[in-house]
């Protein structure tokens, strides 16, 4: 996806995953995204360090369930 993309209800719609999952990530919101997955579920994903250094990646919730806004 573009880099200068910002997560939006329509930009998640447009997300496919056809064979491996697709990941969109906000713009201006560093670390925020959402994830498209072969079955057809999409989630907002957070990803950040822990204070020992390592990279997380929490999911917030469904698309659907909340809007991006919300997550």
């Amino acid at each position: 996806m573009r880099s200068d993309t910002r997560i939006t209800k329509r930009s998640v719609d447009a997300l496919d995953a056809n064979t491996t999952r697709a990941i969109q990530w906000d713009s201006e919101l560093r670390g925020f995204g959402a994830v498209a997955l072969p079955s057809g579920t999409k989630s907002y994903i957070v990803n950040y360090r822990a204070a020992d250094g390592r990279y997380r990646r929490v999911t917030l919730g469904q698309h659907g369930k909340l809007t991006p806004d919300e997550a």
